[in-house]
């Protein structure tokens, strides 16, 4: 029986990490790997040297040094299911040793890691908390086992005094230009729970079973507080974000749009991302109003101030073949990140290598070759510096210096539609360009600069073949001339189209029905319902 008894703790331990692994990966898997996308952690003595020499270095340097794991997998869930468990482990140890205290109180010592670890799960708030506190658990077990006094003494003050540089941050771990919130100050305040097992010696004695009821009731008590305290603080919207980015980041197009057809697409940032996926996939204008567009902003959100929505419009200008725009924003995306951006790093070494700036694409590439996820792909575009032959045969860059246009200009100060025109013309072969501007002028129901459009790039390689939606586009504004609507590309397909939506749309209005109802199902997907019937 004490042998069993022996085996308790660490079996109960095994289980405990086992299943916050499970749990936080099923519920915070792209907070992990979001975390992984704002931080470049490079093997390089300067730059070690630099943040170990700061107030709470250590804790900053053993994070990063984590978190450039978290991409992969399940680690980022096991890395920190795995520091919560250390915390716990050695708070209890110090505990036992100094206090003495029974085993049913191990669950209290698990408090202060689930109390951050359920905090992280807002990512104003930084990994290096968590490694902080594993830091001091790890002084106060090795404080529990000094035997004198005098020897207690000198272990406390060097720590005390060791932690406050190594480990503290006086901002409290959190993005120095907001406010910390209450709940990231819980998990320290909680730390006086540790005393709680020295009060157990003032109860009365308990029986074993009393006992194991109370350990138990612990466990219970702390694994639900922690589920409650976490699931609360997930904003759904804001993880949905971090899923979609993460599957851009990795090219995983199909996941991308599965997410956007199991998510009401009411945000801007949604449908931004489910375009780009479309667009990557060639079916941009075949699908485009088979999900509700609300205006040009689907394809482009207005500029804002805010870093991750500053990265996704680099990758929607990439696509589109703006290599201006796209690393411009990079550029701003890089610098807005505090601890670094690996996608904007590669966005600036792809756009300055077809621009020829080599010597800037060296900088950025010097960078990544100094990280552990990033160095074969830095190695490969190092092997692109200066080498005419292989940047020919790289087809991604190939593309991108097509694409770029003979006219002086800053990005996107004359707008994206006209940076598009620009970058068709210089590139006519490139269909992301084409489709991306072609939706453009859909979706802003600007029949002057579609008609300009079709007039300027009609007979020309561009508009050899006109897609369906922007002949539909073409009918709209110019009805009344039906050798004008041929000449540019109207099939007769289309006018029977129209006419057979025009006389149901009279038919429905005159018998007092809703013509975008009874119109939705089978000419929904059109751009004369969406003229007529989109606000």
């Amino acid at each position: 029986m004490k042998a069993i008894r022996n085996y308790i703790v660490p079996i109960g331990i095994l289980l405990f990490t086992v299943l916050l692994w499970i749990y936080l990966q099923q519920t915070q898997q792209f907070i992990f790997s979001y975390r992984e996308q704002h931080q470049l952690f490079l093997y390089d003595y300067d730059s070690l040297k630099s943040m170990l020499t700061v107030k709470g270095g250590l804790s900053q340097v053993s994070a990063m040094f984590l978190v450039q794991f978290f991409s992969e997998g399940s680690w980022g869930a096991l890395i920190t299911a795995c520091c919560g468990s250390a915390i716990g482990i050695f708070f209890w140890l110090g505990v036992k040793n100094l206090l003495n205290a029974p085993l049913y109180a191990l669950p209290l010592c698990f408090i202060p890691p689930l109390l951050q670890i359920s905090a992280l799960s807002d990512t104003y708030y930084r990994f290096a908390s968590l490694t902080a506190m594993l830091i001091i658990s790890i002084f106060f077990f090795i404080f529990s086992l000094c035997k004198k006094k005098i020897t207690r003494i000198v272990v406390f003050v060097l720590a005390l005094v060791g932690l406050v540089f190594l480990v503290y941050q006086p901002e409290g771990y959190y993005e120095p230009l907001l406010e910390t919130p209450a709940y990231c100050k819980w998990p320290w305040y909680s730390l006086v729970v540790l005393v709680l097992p020295w009060l157990t010696r003032f109860l009365p004695n308990m029986s074993n079973v009393i006992k194991t009821s109370l350990g138990v009731a612990l466990v219970i008590i702390v694994g639900l507080s922690f589920h409650q305290l976490t699931s609360k603080r997930i904003d759904a919207d804001n993880y949905k974000f971090m899923e979609l980015n993460s599957y851009v980041i990795n090219n995983e197009w199909d996941k991308v749009i599965d997410t956007c057809n199991n998510t009401t697409l009411n945000n801007t940032l949604f449908m931004n991302y489910l375009n780009l996926a479309l667009s990557h996939q060639g079916k941009l204008l075949q699908l485009l109003f088979h999900y509700p567009q609300m205006n040009a902003t689907s394809l482009l959100c207005e500029y804002q101030k805010i870093p991750d929505v500053i990265q996704l419009q680099s990758f929607i200008y990439y696509q589109m073949g703006d290599v201006a725009a796209a690393q411009n924003t990079a550029f701003s995306a890089s610098v807005c990140n505090r601890l670094g951006s690996p996608s904007a790093l590669q966005m600036l070494v792809k756009t300055n290598l077809a621009y020829g700036a080599y010597e800037v694409a060296e900088k950025y590439i010097a960078q990544l070759e100094k990280t552990w996820k990033y160095k074969e792909w830095a190695t490969y575009y190092r092997s692109l510096l200066h080498n005419e032959q292989a940047l020919i045969k790289d087809t991604e860059i190939n593309t991108l210096r097509k694409n770029l246009t003979k006219e002086d200009h800053f990005a996107i100060a004359l707008g994206a539609m006209t940076d598009l025109d620009y970058a068709l013309e210089a590139n006519p072969e490139n269909q992301a360009t084409f489709e991306y501007l072609v939706s453009m002028l859909l979706l802003s129901k600007d029949n002057i600069s579609i008609r300009y459009f079709v007039d300027k790039y009609t007979g020309t390689p561009v508009l050899a073949q006109v897609p369906e939606l922007l002949q539909e586009a073409i009918y709209s504004i110019a009805e009344q001339e039906p050798d004008y609507l041929r000449a540019h590309g109207v099939s007769e397909s289309v006018f029977k189209k129209y006419n057979d939506f025009y006389n149901k749309y009279i038919q429905s209005r005159n018998a007092r029905r809703n013509p975008a109802t009874d119109l939705r199902r089978e000419y929904g997907h059109t751009y004369w319902y969406y003229l007529m019937f989109s606000k």
